[in-house]
């Protein structure tokens, strides 16, 4: 099978388990992860360590992005801080990142305009370290799709959770058939 084009992960640790799924389910696209547990929005921003080892990747992969899917917001639920730049810090992210794959698109031969963002909203509840902003960060995901056309949330409040905040296998798995489902919905 040829592999045409690629799906980027980033966000955190549960992006990271949810990856090998994602991976295993989209086998005519190579998925660039570059998803880092433990990391806020803020560490994210253009310029910064991970958005830069990001667009490496990417460059790396030689082929046009399909989508970007996203998985963040734990990292940003202990500090009042980053729970107030959360919302502003992720768009201006995924409309950074969104930018320059779309010039990264039109010079390998990928689809003209932006490509379409999923995301997922964050866990049903915190864990036991003190995480004061996490249904403040939910509500403020719930908003980004308001604020970024063709940006589309998924939901995991509905999963269990093996050690909060991180899921079992099985709803890694599942979290995966969201973003691919969401995908395959949203694509054109």
């Amino acid at each position: 099978m040829t592999v045409l084009y690629s799906i980027v992960t980033i966000g955190q640790s549960n992006m990271v388990g949810s990856f090998p799924f994602i991976d295993e389910i989209m086998e005519e696209y190579r998925v660039v992860n570059c998803a880092k547990g433990g990391t806020n929005s803020e560490e994210w921003q253009k310029g910064g360590t991970w958005y830069t080892r990001c667009m490496r990747r990417i460059n790396n992969g030689e082929r046009p992005v399909a989508a970007i899917f996203h998985f963040q917001g734990e990292g940003n639920t202990a500090s009042p801080k980053l729970s107030a730049q959360y919302l502003d810090d992720t768009k201006q992210l995924l409309i950074d990142l969104r930018q320059d794959i779309s010039y990264y698109n039109a010079t390998h031969g990928g689809q003209p305009g932006p490509v379409p963002i999923i995301f997922a909203q964050i866990g049903p509840y915190p864990n036991d370290f003190e995480r004061q902003f996490w249904y403040y960060i939910q509500n403020q995901q719930a908003k980004l799709p308001s604020k970024l056309p063709d940006t589309h949330m998924i939901t995991t409040s509905d999963l269990p959770y093996c050690y909060a905040p991180h899921f079992c296998a099985e709803g890694y798995e599942m979290i995966a058939e969201r973003f691919v489902n969401k995908f395959l919905e949203v694509h054109p």
